[in-house]
């Protein structure tokens, strides 16, 4: 064997370990196994995770070239055909650790799909034979406060003209946006909607917290002129569900619903008597593996994947929930307001338990009716029992279709029916029922507890 050729073997080598080495990579820099190099609570970025699938995806596929190029290079075929098998194999065995429902190592599933004789699950769309009366409920029965609406963040934007025709074609009386800010962009959004209609549009300020905390000073400003919010026109304080779940500081640390460095922003919201409504975690699927098991998978791989908060970085639902309890002992002056029913409808045992330990805390039942409605006899229970402390929202910027749907829940005792956005969002697979709430509790449910909450005569 003369210099080159040993010279070439040699490479072939180097380049048969470095693939090997690529493909062991791949299978060992886990985000688990990252967190614990990085010590502390292990917790990645989005940011990192993102790259980190990114190299194991380059490693994988560049180790598997390096060897095949190796198998290749030695002009042996049965070395040539041995490292492209073991490349494919790697790549195989990596697809289907890391993703399960993949249609590779089901041969006869992938037979069934290529032939088109198996639906995928988002084409399939079975129509309900059943025939049941059907209840068109155009008009709240009686004048309703909508207290949880965003007019800027969503798709759905109008005119405030536009929004107070909804509002007289619906019985809705008010309406809060919760999407004003603080300062400038308060008073621009308080001009922009409520100066003709000051008693129609009810202005929540809001402290962004889609950017990390870097300026602690900054923070404090805006709680500091919090009360010049509400001079000019402010109803209550909105708190997004950054908090406690993606919200960071100027360490990258997360900022935790109970972190000392702003309990100044529950004290003044208290001080001033402005509730605080705040949203808290998401539904319990949201951290479940997207698998055939999760109730919610199409919204989440289809409608909003950036809801999916699996990777181990994100505290879970309890932890969360946790320090918002703390928050609810150590202020009790301060109102809150736990938007979408504390994100616990799935657990209505569990949000009735923070309703008995916590007078200051009320609930909202916005973008819950689909939750409601599929357990009608507990929700109905529950609607009855703490009629004084759940206030009526929507989410969104409603029309009178969205109402009219929401209304139906309330009011009727209507069987099997789609829940509202079932077909823009699908957060589930199921239909729902109508509660039949007495006329007592839909006025309270309606306006008499925001009212009350919101101060309005």
């Amino acid at each position: 064997m003369n210099k080159e050729t040993r010279g070439a073997s040699g490479w072939l080598v180097l380049a048969a370990i470095a693939g090997l080495l690529g493909i062991a990579g791949a299978f060992v820099l886990t985000p688990e196994f990252a967190g614990l190099l990085k010590g502390g609570d292990g917790a990645l970025s989005p940011k990192l995770l993102e790259k980190m699938w990114l190299l194991r995806w380059a490693a994988l596929f560049g180790g598997g070239l390096l060897i095949a190029l190796a198998g290749f290079g030695s002009r042996k075929g049965i070395a040539a055909f041995a490292a492209v098998a073991v490349a494919v194999a790697a790549a195989l065995v990596f697809v289907q650790s890391n993703f399960p429902n993949n249609l590779l190592g089901h041969p006869k599933r992938l037979s069934r799909a290529i032939l088109g004789q198996d639906l995928l699950l988002k084409d399939y769309d079975p129509m309900p034979a059943l025939t049941v009366p059907v209840t068109e409920v155009k008009r709240a029965k009686f004048p309703t406060i909508n207290i949880h609406a965003h007019f800027e963040r969503t798709a759905d934007k109008r005119t405030a003209d536009q929004m107070v025709a909804i509002m007289d074609n619906t019985n809705v009386v008010a309406t809060a946006n919760l999407d004003s800010g603080v300062g400038k962009y308060f008073q621009s959004q308080m001009q922009k909607f409520a100066s003709k209609n000051p008693e129609r549009f009810l202005m929540f300020a809001s402290i962004g917290m889609d950017k990390p905390m870097e300026d602690w000073d900054y923070f404090y400003s805006i709680v500091d002129n919090l009360g010049e919010d509400q001079k000019a026109g402010a109803r209550g304080l909105k708190i997004w569900k950054q908090l406690g779940l993606m919200w960071r500081d100027e360490k990258g640390e997360l900022i935790p619903v109970d972190d000392p460095r702003i309990d100044p922003m529950w004290t003044k919201a208290g001080e001033l008597k402005l509730p605080v409504l705040i949203h808290l975690a998401d539904p319990p699927a949201a951290w479940q593996p997207i698998d055939r098991n999760n109730e919610r998978y199409e919204q989440y791989t289809y409608f909003s994947p950036e809801w999916w908060f699996g990777p181990p970085e994100y505290p879970r639902p309890a932890t969360i929930l946790s320090q918002f309890e703390k928050v609810l002992e150590k202020h009790p002056d301060t109102k809150f307001i736990g938007a979408h029913l504390m994100m616990l409808a799935q657990d209505l045992q569990q949000c009735a338990g923070f309703l008995d330990r916590h007078p200051n805390l009320n609930v909202d039942l916005s973008a819950m009716v689909s939750e409601l409605g599929r357990q009608p006899f507990t929700a109905r229970d529950f609607m009855i029992k703490y009629q004084d402390r759940i206030l009526f929202g929507t989410d969104g910027n409603p029309n009178e279709d969205i109402y009219a749907e929401y209304f139906r829940v309330m009011e009727t005792s209507d069987q099997y029916f789609e829940y509202p956005k079932y077909r823009r969002y699908n957060a589930g697979r199921w239909y729902i029922y109508g509660l039949d709430l007495p006329d007592d509790v839909l006025k309270k449910v309606y306006h008499d507890n925001a009212a009350r909450v919101l101060g309005i005569q």
